[in-house]
């Protein structure tokens, strides 16, 4: 792997991150969702958050590395057919 390629990748990592929690603490602000350990450490609610958490991070993930990849295909120059007369 590239150097700037992992730094890509973490820099993605990073960035959904911080994207997922924002629409996390969203969600939680809209549905009201809470849960306490009170339960037990692996409640049904802690995996409900877990799964929510999961399935937010993977397609703001996926969403972010897409934008980098249209990103990094544009900036490069044109080849192949495109170039010919």
């Amino acid at each position: 792997m590239k150097k700037s390629n992992r730094k890509i990748r973490l820099f993605s990592v990073l960035i959904s991150i911080v994207f997922t929690y924002i629409a996390m603490r969203f969600v939680y602000a809209l549905t009201g969702f809470s849960y306490s350990f009170s339960d037990g450490l692996l409640n049904v609610n802690f995996l409900i958050d877990l799964a929510l958490w999961a399935v937010i991070f993977f397609t703001v993930n996926y969403l972010v590395i897409s934008l980098f990849r249209k990103n990094e295909n544009s900036s490069q120059p044109a080849t192949g057919s495109q170039n010919l007369p």
